[in-house]
């Protein structure tokens, strides 16, 4: 008998969230006829799910994994064996998404009362990390002795201490990366 052979390695891939995308490599069966599996890190796939569909037919073999999302961004692994011997080839899978902003339910509607602390919040995902920036009435948001913009992996927010009524007006997060932008809109009364 004859081992199987990897003809064409799986090469890393880049998908948007919620297009499919296809792993494939050529892996020659060998003798007798080896089986063909699929990892997701160490996890093995079988196809028949709505997620994911496998094939392998004339060397060639196929993984589509079916709308993409950030939790599919693994190293994928095909693994061919036969009573001779095992090959495997592997690559990994970036997820790309735009970005996403999240307001904390009620600081999109803040309310000056003199003096008191102003508190507005989101979290932002979306991969590759969005860069943020927040303005104040159009104009890029100055950090002040009172105004302190705080930047966290997944959440962002603005404090401004003793506010006043000119910290009163608008205020926009922009979350931007590769994929896309979003806008969030905070009105400080």
């Amino acid at each position: 008998g004859t081992k199987p052979k990897i003809v064409a390695a799986l090469s890393d891939a880049k998908v948007t969230a919620g297009r499919d995308v296809t792993l494939r490599c050529e892996i020659r069966a060998g003798e007798p006829r080896a089986s063909c599996r699929w990892f997701k890190d160490a996890k093995e796939l079988y196809g028949g799910s709505r997620k994911h569909t496998l094939a392998y037919s004339d060397d060639v073999a196929t993984l589509t994994i079916h709308g993409a999302e950030l939790a599919d961004a693994a190293t994928y692994r095909c693994e061919a064996d036969n009573k001779v011997g095992r090959v495997d080839t592997q690559a990994t899978l970036t997820v790309m998404a735009a970005p996403e902003i999240a307001i904390e339910s009620g600081s999109d509607r803040v309310s000056v009362k003199a003096g008191a602390l102003v508190l507005m919040s989101a979290s932002v995902s979306g991969f590759p990390t969005p860069s943020l920036s927040w303005r104040h009435n159009g104009k890029a948001l100055e950090q002040a002795a009172n105004v302190k913009v705080d930047v966290n992996v997944d959440v962002t927010s603005v404090s401004i201490k003793g506010s006043a009524a000119r910290n009163g007006g608008k205020y926009e997060l922009v979350a931007t990366n590769e994929v896309g932008e979003a806008t969030a809109e905070f009105n400080v009364v």
